[in-house]
């Protein structure tokens, strides 16, 4: 049996050496999670269920150097997803909010740009997402983003828009809870 101890790979501040940073990602959402619907289902009863912007996103990510500017970034966000309905008989009206659990998982090739200090980037693929209910939500998507990186002794911030599309909504049930297909976030990337 062999083992060894390095302190090697906390050169430069990178615990994984100096092609490898992880850090935390937070954010928010731009868009909906969810359309509004309202649904009459007699001339009395009447159900409406919506959505506002701004779920917090919050969740770990990793980068790896390629080779000159270019970069992979993976994220684990876990994302609430959020729907308020209204209902019930004209004199008696009441609410609830379901929330929905998502986590995604964007996969991102990166390019950085070299600009005085700072670095704007460009990001783009494939995403997936884990989310239980509602079910018939697409578990795949396609990102692209656009950002800029600065740094701060070793910590390297960078925040960034973001665009998701998701495939098609299946409802495996009839059900008003409708989802948006398209998905804007900021979000800030702290790494080492």
């Amino acid at each position: 049996m062999l083992t060894s101890v390095s302190t090697r790979g906390f050169e430069g501040g990178h615990a994984f050496g100096p092609r490898v940073s992880l850090g935390v990602v937070a954010g928010a959402t731009l868009s909906p999670d969810f359309r509004s619907v309202t649904v009459s289902q007699t001339s009395a009863f009447t159900d409406s269920f919506s959505s506002s912007p701004g779920a917090f996103l919050l969740g770990g990510m990793v980068e790896v150097a390629i080779e000159g500017g270019l970069f992979f970034e993976g994220d684990a966000l876990h994302q609430p997803m959020r729907s308020t309905g209204r209902g019930g008989f004209d004199s008696d009206i009441s609410s609830h909010t379901q929330i929905f659990n998502a986590w995604t998982f964007p996969l991102l090739g990166k390019y950085k740009f070299s600009a005085h200090g700072v670095k704007p980037f460009l990001e783009a693929g494939p995403a997936f997402r884990d989310v239980p209910e509602p079910q018939g939500l697409s578990p795949y998507g396609v990102t692209a983003g656009a950002g800029i990186e600065a740094h701060l002794w070793r910590l390297a911030i960078a925040p960034s828009v973001r665009y998701t599309h998701w495939g098609r909504y299946s409802p495996t049930v009839a059900g008003a809870v409708v989802p948006f297909e398209n998905q804007v976030e900021v979000l800030a990337g702290f790494s080492f």
